[in-house]
């Protein structure tokens, strides 16, 4: 796989956050694809359906963040908190996330082979740890190169 490079910093000037988070995008894209053996014909229906079905859950999750969040707040405040409510909302944001996942799959098998969905949760988490290594790294160094993709 080519290994991508971080666009060049000029004047000094760290890239901005979103020129970032769209670079890594790419990576992602570029690694997927690679590990997946996506086709053109198959990445022009699965990226929409997989990137809608990323945004539902990660919107799920933040709710999720959000709830826990509360609690903690609610008990620092020594306000009484309905433990079952909130393990009830949690419960159908867990479901929530479930069906997204179910019918975002059920879309993507009419356009791609099975087998190669089934190593997408393994893609996706060995991405997440390229990436998070590399964002470790990056925090470290100064002046980062290359990407999460690389082989160092």
């Amino acid at each position: 796989m080519t290994p991508f490079m971080l666009c060049a910093q000029h004047n000094g000037e760290q890239q901005s956050r979103e020129e970032f988070w769209k670079e890594i995008e790419s990576w992602k894209v570029a690694y997927f694809t690679h590990e997946l053996c996506i086709t053109s014909e198959e990445a022009i229906q699965f990226w929409p359906i997989y990137n809608s079905m990323t945004e539902q859950i990660i919107g799920l999750d933040w709710q999720k963040r959000s709830l826990r969040h509360s609690i903690k707040e609610m008990e620092a405040q020594k306000k009484t908190v309905d433990y079952m409510e909130v393990f009830r909302k949690m419960m159908e944001l867990d479901q929530k996330r479930f069906e997204v996942r179910q019918k975002s799959y059920e879309k993507m098998v009419e356009i791609m082979p099975v087998s190669k969905l089934l190593k997408l949760d393994d893609v996706e988490e060995r991405f997440r740890q390229k990436l998070f290594n590399y964002l470790r790294k990056r925090t470290h160094n100064s002046q980062p190169s290359g990407d999460p993709n690389s082989k160092k």
